[in-house]
């Protein structure tokens, strides 16, 4: 363990060099070095900028052989000018303003060089080290009026120091200037000190308290239903936000679901998450393919597509959907199942006859949003060998990539009386597992009973 010694040494050279600092420790070892709470940083860097210096003289005051001394010495090559009285310089409006107690700047000229550092009034005593000293004598008299010269600038170094509640780069509060960090950091250390008092309970203070402090609160990058790209495993995977937590200390956590698949994964930082790279628009590319911009199309690669038409049905086959784009009074039927390529199977499954309740969601305003629920009957299916004339698979799964089962259910609802009759679909091809998830046992739905709907 370090001796106490040691830690003045490390915590002194923190605070008073003038040097940035370079690494996280360093930064934490200045905040501990100025009284901050413990895990605060204090990032110092160095800013080089012009000064201005000015000079007072009284218009009736005769220069001093002394002076006079000092100023042709100063005007030789090579001798540089001396500042005179302790400023700052105001970034934004490029003026100097004294140093006051609470709020003074250390500045540098190139060479790394002290030019004024202390808070302290000198003004009743000489500075050391300095050739000559202003006069700050009271004007007494119109005559005693001082004349302002301005001579030429100078570049100087300016220490900037931004203060901050946290590791920096986690959207923590942050602080231009340390009297409203202080103040901040009084209240930090108060709740601090009510939390560890076991007679009191409280909240332990953490970084994001203050609102962002002179920085923006911090806000989440991603929304629910955006499409997005996640960091898993080295690897940049395509997935779909599904839900979004803010925690106190973490930030935002997001739940994605991967389409590649159908997996979901809870806790996902923001870190490792960024926008899809060339996510193609669905409604400009079923525009490209003979639909208009109220269809969506999701090219899945070869012959596989996925189509939502306006009304929510989704289309598994790019042929039946422009069937339905074409011609929307034509409704598919038993009748006129075997016209597909290949064409539906009408025996052979057990899944045939079978009920299933399917759901979907639709926008009824600009901020409600409506589940209309419709019984449909499996009527044909095609099988993972089935080919069409092409000899290509009759269907291949989103999920697997592979040939697989798809089932044709039908609805046969009645929109005459229903409330949103706008929005009934006709039919949908479903995958096996999609089939499971939706069919109905006996108990839940007889075909003598009229059907659910809405």
């Amino acid at each position: 363990m370090a001796s106490d010694q040691t830690v003045l040494n490390i915590m002194g050279h923190a605070l008073w060099a003038a040097k940035p600092t370079p690494t996280d420790l360093r930064a934490q070892q200045l905040a501990a070095a100025l009284g901050y709470p413990a895990g605060w940083r204090v990032v110092r860097t160095m800013e080089e900028m012009e000064y201005n210096e000015t000079v007072v003289r009284k218009e009736n005051e005769e220069t001093s052989p002394t002076e006079m001394n000092v100023a042709s010495q100063e005007a030789e090559p090579g001798n540089s000018q001396i500042k005179k009285e302790d400023v700052r310089a105001d970034e934004d409006k490029g003026d100097t303003v004294p140093a006051t107690e609470k709020d003074s700047t250390i500045k540098f000229d190139v060479n790394d060089n002290e030019r004024a550092t202390s808070h302290v009034d000198e003004s009743s005593k000489p500075v050391q080290g300095r050739k000559e000293s202003i006069a700050r004598d009271e004007p007494t008299s119109t005559s005693d009026i001082p004349a302002v010269q301005t001579q030429p600038g100078r570049m100087v170094k300016v220490i900037v120091d931004r203060i901050y509640a946290g590791k920096p780069g986690t959207d923590c509060d942050m602080w231009y200037h340390h009297a409203a960090a202080t103040r901040a950091a009084l209240i930090w250390m108060e709740k601090e000190a009510i939390h560890e008092d076991p007679e009191q309970s409280g909240p332990a203070p953490t970084p994001f308290d203050f609102k962002g402090g002179h920085m923006l609160p911090r806000s989440a990058r991603f929304d629910v239903g955006d499409k997005v790209e996640v960091l898993y495993e080295g690897e940049w995977w395509d997935a779909k936000i599904l839900r979004r937590n803010e925690h106190k200390v973490d930030g935002f956590r997001y739940q994605v679901f991967y389409s590649s698949d159908s997996s979901k994964q809870s806790g996902v930082a923001e870190s490792s998450i960024r926008p899809r790279m060339n996510d193609e628009d669905p409604h400009k590319t079923a525009a490209s393919n003979g639909f208009d911009e109220t269809w969506q199309a999701f090219s899945q690669g070869g012959n596989r597509w996925k189509i939502i038409g306006p009304d929510g049905t989704v289309y598994k086959s790019k042929k039946a959907a422009l069937q339905a784009f074409n011609n929307k009074s034509d409704k598919p039927s038993k009748d006129s199942l075997t016209e597909e390529d290949p064409p539906w199977r009408t025996v052979g499954s057990e899944y045939l006859g079978k009920f299933v309740r399917w759901v979907t969601e639709h926008k009824a305003s600009a901020r409600r949003k409506v589940a209309v629920e419709q019984i449909g009957e499996v009527v044909g299916w095609i099988s993972e060998t089935d080919v069409d004339k092409a000899g290509e698979p009759g269907f291949v799964s989103e999920k697997t990539g592979k040939p697989a089962s798809l089932y044709h259910v039908v609805f046969n609802d009645e929109p005459t009386h229903h409330p949103y009759a706008s929005v009934l679909i006709e039919f949908v091809d479903l995958e096996e597992y999609e089939l499971k998830e939706c069919i109905l046992s006996e108990e839940e739905y007889r075909p003598n009973k009229k059907a659910r709907v809405g």
